[in-house]
């Protein structure tokens, strides 16, 4: 009865082998050595998970680079197609001069349309301009015809006035001169007195010594006048100067601080805006890193071959394997696989 049981046991699950025990259980069950390495297996389990957790990390990234690159070629690929056709296109129906021709957009004329719609408003712009000048050239003629007229009927006013006053003074005079012909005396005039006659304003030493004292006090006052002008004036000047020195010096100062504040300022910025943007960067990269993965950390070698058929030894209860392991000690790890056989 127990040997039957045990046989119904050791069947292997795999119906086309009609084998009580699979490949992996026989190697196993041949190759088993009585001893009691639990923790042993735990650290292999370990080093394992941790290789084939390491395996497929650097799988993932591999095909998503590929994937990538993939992308990459065929929107090139595509992108040199089309730019090929294009440039068979337009060999085979050239336009008459290098251009881009937008979509939807109607044909560009050729440039002699340009050149007569240019040479006609050149034209007329030099007509109009030839008109006004002439019309100017007329206005100002007849301008300076009318300014003529009126300037020589005003001296011919001022000359008859001349001459109307001119003779008013010689028929005056000519009265005056007849009157005083009729009114003069018939006796000569009365000699004068024996008094000075010639030479009573000549000058003299005293008034010369006046003169030059006057003279003298008139130039000491102008010149200390002048001197005092001068002097206000530097002053004035020097005074100014300085004040617009300060001012220039004040400025100066005010802009300096003003860009060295707005320096730091955008460096301030500048440096918040790179720190932000690197965690962003790497906040992201590891998000899409998990995403693309997706495996966890921690992974045992049983639970990566929880989804595989197993047959009735590898089935079997911890009681019902007292003193014997499963671990096969010349197990070995193909690349790329995920079972450690």
């Amino acid at each position: 009865m127990v040997a039957q049981k045990q046989k119904e046991l050791s069947k292997c699950h795999e119906q086309k082998c009609q084998k009580e025990m699979c490949y992996v259980c026989t190697q196993r069950a041949e190759r088993n050595i009585p001893v009691y390495t639990r923790k042993l297996e735990e650290e292999e389990d370990k080093k394992m998970a941790k290789i084939l957790l390491d395996a497929e990390q650097k799988l993932a990234v591999e095909q998503e680079q590929r994937k990538v690159n993939t992308e990459y070629s065929s929107y090139n690929f595509e992108e040199a197609q089309y730019v090929n056709e294009k440039r068979k296109i337009e060999n085979s129906h050239p336009l008459p001069h290098a251009s881009y021709v937008m979509k939807e957009r109607p044909l560009t004329p050729h440039k002699s349309v340009g050149h007569r719609l240019v040479a006609g408003e050149l034209i007329g712009q030099m007509n109009m301009k030839e008109s006004r000048k002439s019309k100017t050239q007329k206005d100002k003629k007849l301008i300076e015809k009318v300014y003529q007229l009126q300037l020589a009927e005003e001296i011919a006013r001022e000359r008859e006035e001349f001459w109307r006053e001119k003779q008013e003074n010689k028929n005056k005079l000519h009265a005056t001169y007849q009157y005083q012909m009729a009114t003069r005396e018939p006796q000569l005039p009365r000699a004068y007195s024996a008094g000075k006659v010639f030479g009573k304003h000549d000058l003299n030493k005293e008034k010369l010594a006046k003169i030059k004292e006057r003279n003298k006090t008139y130039a000491t006052e102008n010149s200390n006048i002048h001197h005092r002008h001068l002097t206000a004036r530097k002053s004035s000047v020097d005074r100014n100067r300085e004040v617009e020195i300060m001012m220039l010096k004040r400025t100066k100062t005010d802009l300096e601080n003003d860009t060295l504040r707005r320096d730091k300022h955008k460096v301030s910025i500048r440096r918040d805006l790179e720190s932000n943007w690197v965690d962003l960067h790497r906040a992201k990269r590891d998000r899409e890193f998990d995403e693309k993965v997706g495996i966890p950390e921690k992974i045992t070698v049983s639970e990566q071959l929880d989804h595989y058929r197993r047959c009735g030894q590898c089935k079997r209860a911890p009681n019902q394997r007292t003193g014997q392991t499963n671990i096969w000690k010349e197990s070995y790890y193909t690349p790329g696989s995920r079972i450690v056989v």
